[in-house]
């Protein structure tokens, strides 16, 4: 029994996904160009969709969600926003593997 059986038999499973990390924006659903990168949650947006979108939500009173699909961020402002270009080129040229560890 191979260590990573051992595990399995304690209740206990891994699972590798891997994904290859998005460059469209998730508001424009268009190419990243102008890269910003939110402080609070490390997503990426293009700069001018997210001051906007975040702009017309405040308009009308209501706290911004990350546009992000799964993403708990429930209160952003264009204060958690950073310039990000490495972020960009470094999405654009590497996959990432996770390693979800669950428990049975």
């Amino acid at each position: 029994m191979g260590k990573d059986d051992k595990r399995y038999s304690q209740g206990r499973s891994v699972i590798v996904v891997k994904t290859k990390l998005s460059t469209l924006d998730p508001i424009t659903q268009k190419e990243i160009v102008n890269p910003w990168k939110n402080k609070r949650c490390g997503h990426l947006y293009e700069k001018s969709s997210i001051f906007s979108w975040i702009k017309s939500v405040r308009s009308r009173g209501k706290r911004v969600k990350c546009p992000y699909a799964g993403c708990s961020q429930k209160d952003i402002s264009s204060e958690d926003l950073v310039k990000a270009r490495d972020e960009l080129l470094r999405k654009k040229s590497n996959d990432k593997t996770h390693r979800l560890k669950l428990k049975k």
